[in-house]
């Protein structure tokens, strides 16, 4: 899992610590900070396993701060250990050669050796590395996120500022595969195409391991991929980047087939582009609907699905014990 170590009043420093004094509490909320909007989940432990109690979205121009004391407020949201979950465009995904030093010097070194590709330089950037899983060709590369000290330090300071005790912060790319290890056929694996703010981005799960992300180039969203007379270009534009990813997958990593690709949930309906990609795709597509995967007290809508979907998969996070 990806974290970050923050103890009021200090610096961040890295990704892979955890609070020095984590929460102890039945209640988990998953908190996103969007473009203009901020999300919310929460989550109660029970003996079966953790269920959603609320589960809510609010857009405005009014700031996060406002926004997210606004929304605890009218949704009665219960106090609880926050995992934070960064939007994909907040941060970048690097591949490097794994240098030769040692765990602890890791993150030191994978700076200094990106510090010519680091989009906000050695003194602002803040990275962690991902390992590839054994056995996919890839064992002497890693993949290194890298984010902004200042933009993590902002969101920090939004969640601290109402007085919510801050566990940890993740990646969508990871926090998504824990609410996928339901899912039949995860250990066959799966592609996730995710619909953001700043285009597509595809990942690849295999039972609990994360094997790639990939940006998809040429594509702003779902609804702009609808094929449709007039629109056939785009609907072929991302068919062919799934296509030319699960290809590199393939080949590069030389994994078996995949179970299915799964369309994250969007504001509209994407049936047809469903449809479209599972009838010249040799792998099955089906869209994601989180209702089937979470215990959940009333369904959401596809577009609230879309909005809390890296909240909802934070309070779902799995723990760690160290």
């Amino acid at each position: 899992m990806f974290y970050i170590k923050y103890t009021e009043g200090q610096a961040l420093k890295s990704l892979s610590e955890i609070f020095n004094k984590p929460t102890k509490t039945d209640v988990n909320i998953g908190i996103s900070l969007q473009t203009d909007r901020v999300s919310v989940c929460a989550t109660l432990l029970k003996a079966d396993g953790r269920t959603v109690t609320h589960c809510a979205s609010l857009q405005g121009n009014q700031g996060h701060l406002s926004l997210l004391k606004q929304l605890i407020s009218e949704q009665s949201i219960p106090k609880g250990a926050v995992t934070l979950v960064l939007n994909v465009e907040d941060h970048k995904i690097h591949k490097l050669a794994r240098p030769a030093v040692e765990k602890d010097e890791l993150n030191q070194s994978v700076t200094f050796l990106l510090k010519d590709r680091l989009d906000y330089g050695m003194e602002d950037s803040v990275v962690e590395v991902i390992d590839y899983p054994p056995g996919c060709q890839l064992d002497d590369q890693i993949m290194v996120v890298e984010s902004s000290k200042k933009k993590i330090q902002d969101q920090v300071n939004v969640i601290s500022s109402l007085g919510l005790a801050l566990k940890a912060i993740d990646i969508p790319e990871l926090v998504l595969g824990d609410i996928l290890q339901s899912y039949p056929g995860i250990d066959k694996g799966f592609a996730l195409v995710l619909d953001h703010d700043d285009g597509a981005t595809l990942i690849i799960y295999r039972g609990e391991h994360l094997y790639l992300i990939r940006k998809l180039s040429g594509i702003s969203d779902f609804i702009s991929c609808l094929p449709a007379e007039g629109n056939q270009l785009m609907a072929d534009t991302l068919l062919l980047e799934i296509q030319r990813t699960l290809d590199y997958y393939d080949a590069q990593m030389r994994q078996p087939p995949l179970a299915g690709i799964l369309l994250a949930p969007s504001f509209g309906d994407i049936s047809s582009l469903v449809d479209y990609l599972d009838k010249n795709l040799a792998t099955k597509v089906e869209s994601l609907d989180i209702n089937l995967l979470l215990d959940l007290p009333n369904p959401l809508s596809p577009a609230l699905q879309q909005d809390c979907l890296t909240a909802c998969a934070a309070a779902f996070r799995q723990e760690q014990d160290s």
